[in-house]
C-alpha cells in the first residue's frame, strides 16, 4: 500500500524574513565562553553579500575577508544596520573566495550569510504521490521523501546536494538525478528522512572550478508517529521519460552538445538582406523531447535600448527530421520534438529583427515598427535603426553548452538599418 507522502515544512522566522534569499549558509548554534570560526565561500559572480547574526545573548562577531584580515565595516561600499539583538552588513561587489565569521561569547546565534548573483537556487517542492506536491504534512522519521529544486547559473559546471542540520552540519548525502536534460536546472531529490531538523545544500564548482554552495531554507521537521511512506513515489518528468537512475557526490550537470555553428546573412526571395541564418549541430546526450531554440542578441546593448535590433524566429528546420515533427519548417515553434541519442541534427533558423515579421502562412513579411512609436521610445528607435554600426549578436541556446556561461558571438557583423531598407524596398506593409 502506498501512502500519501506528507511534508511538514517549517522555516525558522530568520529565514522568513525572506523566503528567496539566496543564502550560502543558514545556521543556530550556541556558544561557550569560547571563539569559532564559520567559513563562507562567495563565489566571483556575487553583487551583493549580506551577513546576519541575531542573538539574545552576550555574543559578538567580526568578519574576516580574504585573504585572512579583519573586515573595515567602515569601507564605503558597506551597510551596517543595527537594531535589537541583530545586526545585518551589507557589502556590495564583495571580493570572491572564502570569508569567515568569527563570533565569540557565551549563548545561542543565528547566522545567515546571503547573496545577490547570477546563480539562482528555489522551488524546493517535495513530492507526495503521483507526484504531486505536498505541503504542511509531517515527514516520518525513516520515510523516503522526493522532491524537486531548482538551480539555475550558467556558470554552475557540477553539482552535489547534501542533508545538513540545523547547526549546518552534513548528516548524510542525498540521492538525485537531473531531471530532464532539455533543461538542466531541474533536480529530483531523495532521501532518509532523519530523526533531527534538516536542510538541504547544494555545493558544487563554476567551469572555472571555484566552490559555490546554496542552502534552501525550508527547516524539515521529523515527524515520528507520522504515517510511514513504504515504498517511495516513482516520479516521472512529463518532457522525458528516459531518465538517468538516482546518484550521489558530484555531478557534472548534463548540456546537449553544440558541435559547430554558421552565421551568414539572410536573404529575401529578391536577394536582398533581411536579416541572419544560423545553422547549427547539435548531439542530444538521451533520446528525448527538446526545443533547442536559439536567442541572439546585440553584442553591447546601452541604456534605454528598445530591443528592436534583437532577432526573432522567422522560421526553422532540422535535418534529419524527428519522427513526430508536424511542421517541418517551423520545428522550433511546432512544439517540442523528440530527438535520438548521439545522433547529430543539423538546425537552420532564419531570423530578422524584431521590427518586422514573418507569416508562414503568406509567405511574406510585415513591419512592426509601430511597437516603438511609444512617448520617449520613438527617438530612441530611430537613433537605433538608423545608425551605421555593424552588430554582431551574443548567441545561447538554452539547454546545451552554448547557454551563456562563456561569450559567443556571430562571425559576421550585421546592419539593422540595411534589413530595413530591405523591407521598405520590397514594400513590406506595416502590420495593422
Amino acid at each position: 500500500v502506498l501512502f500519501l507522502l506528507t511534508v511538514f515544512t517549517s522555516v525558522t522566522a530568520f529565514a522568513q524574513d525572506d523566503p528567496n534569499a539566496q543564502y550560502l549558509t543558514l545556521l543556530s548554534q550556541s556558544l561557550n565562553d569560547e571563539t569559532r570560526n564559520l567559513p563562507v565561500t562567495v563565489e566571483a559572480t556575487t553583487l551583493r553579500l549580506f551577513f546576519t547574526v541575531q542573538s539574545n545573548d552576550a555574543v559578538t562577531w567580526d568578519l574576516i575577508a580574504p585573504p585572512g584580515r579583519v573586515f573595515n565595516t567602515k569601507a564605503g561600499n558597506v551597510l551596517v544596520t543595527d537594531t535589537p539583538n541583530k545586526r545585518v552588513i551589507a557589502i556590495w561587489d564583495p571580493r570572491p573566495g572564502e570569508w569567515q565569521v568569527r563570533l565569540k561569547g557565551k549563548g545561542t546565534f543565528t547566522l545567515s550569510s546571503s547573496v545577490q548573483s547570477e546563480l539562482y537556487g528555489c522551488c524546493l517542492n517535495l513530492l507526495g504521490r503521483n507526484a504531486v506536491p505536498s505541503e504542511r504534512s509531517p515527514i516520518a522519521v525513516g520515510s523516503r521523501p522526493q522532491a524537486t529544486v531548482y538551480l539555475s547559473g550558467n556558470n554552475a559546471e557540477t553539482v552535489n546536494f547534501q542533508l545538513i542540520s540545523e547547526r549546518g552540519e552534513v548528516i548524510a548525502p542525498i540521492a538525485f538525478r537531473q531531471n530532464d536534460f532539455s533543461n538542466p536546472y531541474n533536480f529530483f531529490l531523495q532521501w532518509e528522512m532523519p530523526n533531527q531538523p534538516c536542510r538541504i545544500r547544494a555545493v558544487g564548482r563554476s567551469i572555472h572550478g571555484l566552490p559555490y554552495q546554496r542552502v534552501y531554507p525550508n527547516l524539515f521537521q521529523p515527524q515520528p508517529n507520522a504515517p510511514v511512506t513504504e515504498n517511495a513515489p516513482v516520479v516521472i518528468a512529463p518532457a522525458n521519460d528516459n531518465l538517468m537512475p538516482y546518484t550521489q557526490g558530484e555531478f557534472r550537470i548534463v548540456r546537449a552538445e553544440v558541435k559547430q555553428y554558421r552565421d551568414e546573412p539572410l536573404l529575401s526571395a529578391q536577394g536582398n538582406p533581411v536579416g541572419v541564418r544560423f545553422t547549427y549541430t547539435m548531439v542530444f546526450p538521451r533520446e528525448g523531447i527538446y526545443l533547442p531554440q536559439p536567442n541572439l542578441y546585440p553584442e553591447r546593448i546601452t541604456s534605454g535600448y528598445t530591443g528592436a535590433l534583437s532577432l526573432r524566429i522567422a522560421r526553422s528546420t532540422v535535418a534529419p527530421l524527428p519522427a513526430n515533427a508536424d511542421q517541418p519548417n517551423q520545428i522550433l515553434f511546432s512544439g517540442r520534438a523528440r530527438y535520438e541519442s548521439g545522433v547529430p541534427y543539423t538546425f537552420t533558423v532564419d531570423l530578422v529583427p524584431n521590427f518586422a515579421m514573418w507569416r508562414e502562412d503568406k509567405k511574406d513579411f510585415w513591419l512592426m515598427t509601430r511597437s516603438y512609436n511609444g512617448p520617449g521610445m520613438k527617438e530612441r528607435f530611430e537613433r537605433e535603426l538608423n545608425s551605421d554600426e555593424r552588430l554582431r549578436y551574443r548567441l545561447t541556446i538554452g539547454g546545451t553548452d552554448l547557454d551563456g556561461r562563456q561569450a559567443n558571438l556571430t562571425e559576421k557583423g550585421y546592419l539593422p538599418r540595411q534589413c530595413h531598407q530591405s523591407l521598405l524596398k520590397e514594400n513590406v506593409g506595416e502590420c495593422p
